[in-house]
C-alpha cells in the first residue's frame, strides 16, 4: 500500500531534521571570533602544533600582517608570511610553506586551544594558542 506525498509534511520534517542537526554546528567548538576580534587576539601571539609530517611548529602572527615560522624537530624549517583579516575570517600566505597558497578561516580560542574553522564551520585544525605578550 502507498502512502500518498505529502509536500507540507516533507517540509516540516526537513525543517525539523535540519534545525536538530547540522555538520558545521556539530563540529563548531564555540561561537567564531570576529575580525576586530581575532586581531586583538592575534596580533603578537602564537600557535604550536605538530604537522603531518610529524614536525612540531610553531606560529607568530606579528602586527602589522607579518608571519614567522619555525618546524622541525631541530626548528630546521624556517618561512615568513602575511596574514590579513577579511571580514570575520583570517588569511594566510606563507612564502613558500604550504605552495605559497592562501587559506582564510574563521577562529575560535578556547582557554589555550585556538581552532581553525573552514568556511562552513568544521574544524581545519586545532592548536595550541599563545596568548600576545
Amino acid at each position: 500500500m502507498n502512502t500518498p506525498f505529502h509536500p507540507a509534511r516533507f517540509r516540516a520534517f526537513f525543517m525539523i531534521a535540519t534545525a536538530l542537526y547540522s555538520p558545521a554546528q556539530a563540529d563548531t567548538p564555540g561561537t567564531p571570533l570576529t575580525g576586530p576580534e581575532i586581531e586583538m587576539a592575534l596580533t603578537n601571539a602564537a600557535t604550536k602544533g605538530v604537522n603531518s609530517y610529524g614536525n612540531p611548529y610553531t606560529v607568530w602572527f606579528l602586527a602589522g600582517g607579518r608571519l614567522d615560522g619555525i618546524a622541525g624537530k631541530n626548528d630546521e624549517y624556517v618561512d615568513s608570511g602575511d596574514w590579513w583579516l577579511e571580514g570575520n575570517f583570517l588569511c594566510r600566505r606563507w612564502n613558500t610553506w604550504l605552495g605559497g597558497a592562501e587559506g582564510c578561516f574563521q577562529v575560535v580560542i578556547i582557554d589555550t586551544t585556538i581552532y581553525w574553522l573552514t568556511f562552513q564551520g568544521e574544524i581545519s585544525r586545532e592548536e595550541e594558542y599563545i596568548t600576545p605578550h
